[in-house]
């Protein structure tokens, strides 16, 4: 298992801990810290948020969720910019919102981009699947041909 399916692991973790205590502010801090890379950033942007602890429990569900169906590379490309970004995440008052809409986002277009690949694939497997039947076509017709040219030299012979 790599570094990156361990982060994802870890968010897993944090979201089942956190859901067992949905009002505990301190259960989601300290869940949130196990997190590598980006736990310690996200207790800060958490602590930072506006609101009660409810609402910030809510939004932090929803941000760990959205990081949760990311694939590897997503994620990492993800917790490098919350950590290249770390100064300004803390220091805007709802970034906590901001983030949890961004990923949002970034996870339908990743949805979006699987279905449209799919369908690619799909169009592929079609077109593979036509250009076999007129290969099949071609052949018979190839044959059909050649059945009238050993006709005609039959017929040329008499």
């Amino acid at each position: 298992m790599g570094f990156w399916d361990d982060v994802k692991e870890k968010i897993s973790n944090t979201l089942i801990e956190i859901k067992k205590n949905p009002y505990l502010d301190i259960v989601a801090k300290s869940a949130l810290e196990n997190i590598p890379i980006i736990g310690n950033i996200l207790v800060k942007v958490y602590e930072n948020a506006p609101g009660g602890e409810e609402n910030k429990i809510e939004q932090i569900v929803q941000l760990l969720q959205n990081l949760e169906k990311l694939n590897t590379e997503s994620l990492e490309l993800i917790s490098r910019e919350i950590k290249n970004n770390e100064n300004l995440l803390i220091n805007v008052h709802d970034s906590l919102t901001q983030l949890t809409d961004e990923t949002s986002l970034i996870h339908e277009r990743l949805e979006k981009q699987n279905e449209n690949f799919i369908e690619i694939k799909i169009g592929q497997t079609e077109i593979h699947l036509d250009v076999l039947k007129l290969r099949k076509e071609q052949q018979k017709i190839l044959d059909e041909v050649k059945d009238v040219g050993d006709n005609v030299r039959l017929l040329m012979r008499k």
